[in-house]
């Protein structure tokens, strides 16, 4: 149940209340919380930081350098860049409790983009979808929507990333960064 009464809370407070979402895990002998506005701060940060660095992605079949930066990195790539920086920025919050690509429980096949907390019981499972807005060529994406609404699951889209979470077991807490 999302929605429950806390007494002695105003409406404000309350509303707040709800809305916090925390992560609890062990970090040596310290227990760690952070909120999704966290995560989500740090990751909008750590991508920035991860682009400056101007990473170059190659094209598998001509061998041949894409402009510097993340934009023509896979979304897994980008992801792996992205928790990297996180880990390096915030090593207290992140080393050894966040993990890419981790494997759904009822599809191991399918991953997760990352969780963080304890492998045992994950207290986050995220999902990332890359808004692409401009191809590498610097054309306009014309398939950015299929990537976001498509219901069909071979689209791999956002809205099929959320049913996914929303069905599994993977994570506490579940949120898709667009």
């Amino acid at each position: 149940m999302f929605w429950k009464e806390v007494p002695g809370l105003n409406l404000l407070q309350l509303i707040q209340h709800q809305l916090r979402l925390l992560v609890r895990w062990e970090y040596g002998s310290t227990l760690m919380t952070i909120d999704l506005a966290t995560i989500v701060d740090d990751f909008a940060l750590c991508i920035k930081r991860a682009d400056s660095r101007q990473p170059q992605a190659v094209n598998i079949r001509s061998k041949e350098p894409f402009q510097a930066g993340i934009g023509p990195h896979s979304e897994s790539q980008v992801v792996k860049l992205v928790v990297d920086e996180m880990v390096l920025n915030h090593p207290t919050i992140y080393k050894d409790s966040i993990v890419t690509s981790v494997p759904y429980p009822e599809s191991p096949r399918q991953k997760c983009d990352f969780c963080i907390g304890n492998a045992s019981s994950w207290e986050w499972a995220i999902e990332v979808k890359m808004l692409r807005f401009l191809g590498d060529n610097g054309k306009l994406n014309d398939n950015i929507l299929m990537h976001i609404l498509s219901p069909y699951l071979e689209h791999r889209s956002a809205y099929t990333d959320c049913i996914k979470l929303s069905g599994s077991q993977l994570g506490q807490s579940k949120a898709i960064l667009i």
